[in-house]
């Protein structure tokens, strides 16, 4: 039997996707724009490191009086906070991405969604006392701010807006995996393509948008809380239907098209 296309680290065709991947997300502003709070930009977006600040003065606004952030570097696998551990930190991500994670059962983590330049993850209301997810590098590298908890309270605007943003993500992905539970396979892992190519995609004329992630078949498996195997399978079946392109951290997503097999896959 032929090798899955998203097998063997050891390709160099996956090394050099990967390598390409990572780099798109190793520029603290990324190829992905993230919008600054509206009391500095309004709803300008950070696509110019000569006109907007660095995810490094944003950070720092948001100690208030306290101790400017503090920049943690993780590598691919590392472990930045765990469900359950006492919420000391927010962290602002500068670069890379970060999986989210939940436990689906002992054993087995379930990956409720990915955080990228800048979002705030870790804490999602103030009076949170310890983690409720856990987070893990996903890029090969990984630049975050720690804000510490105890200067919160008194950060102004700036953190208040971040906050209110992850608190809704937070309970956004844990909505949308409450109705992903009881749907097939191939209707989740169509929805999981849907919101990635939302949050990271880059659209073009065509109507086909390009997704540049670090996703192996072993992430999206987590993602959609299948076994990796089902979760290669249904990915081929997008590709033979033409729904979705590329193959381990490049796809290009046909968005349209790919709804309306959500919603009948969904019925079935």
């Amino acid at each position: 039997m032929s090798a899955s296309p998203d097998s063997g680290s050891g390709n160099p065709a996956n090394a050099a996707a990967e390598a390409a991947t990572d780099a798109a997300f190793a520029n603290p502003l990324g190829s992905l724009s993230w919008t600054l709070p509206a009391a500095d930009a309004g709803s300008a977006t950070v696509d110019d490191a000569a006109r907007w600040p660095l995810a490094a003065d944003v950070a720092a606004s948001l100690s208030g009086a306290g101790p400017r952030p503090s920049r943690q570097l993780l590598s691919k696998g590392e472990l930045l906070y765990h469900h359950g551990d006492a919420a000391s930190w927010a962290f602002l991500v500068e670069a890379g991405l970060v999986a989210l994670s939940m436990a689906a059962r002992p054993g087995r983590e379930r990956i409720i969604g990915l955080a990228g330049p800048g979002d705030l993850v870790g804490i999602h209301n103030s009076g949170q006392s310890h983690y409720l997810d856990s987070a893990t590098a996903l890029s090969q590298e990984v630049s975050v701010f720690r804000v510490a908890a105890a200067d919160r309270a008194d950060s102004g605007s700036h953190y208040s807006e971040l906050l209110n943003e992850a608190s809704l993500l937070h309970l956004q992905r844990l909505t949308d995996q409450l109705e992903d539970t009881e749907l097939p396979v191939p209707a989740r892992l169509a929805r999981t393509f849907l919101r990635l190519a939302e949050r990271f995609g880059q659209s073009n004329d065509s109507g086909a948008t390009r997704l540049t992630l670090p996703l192996t078949h072993d992430t999206l498996a987590a993602m959609v809380g299948a076994a990796r195997e089902t979760t290669s399978t249904t990915v081929q079946q997008l590709r033979d239907l033409g729904l979705v392109t590329g193959t381990r951290g490049r796809y290009v997503v046909q968005r349209t098209a790919l709804q309306e097999f959500a919603t009948q896959a969904a019925m079935a």
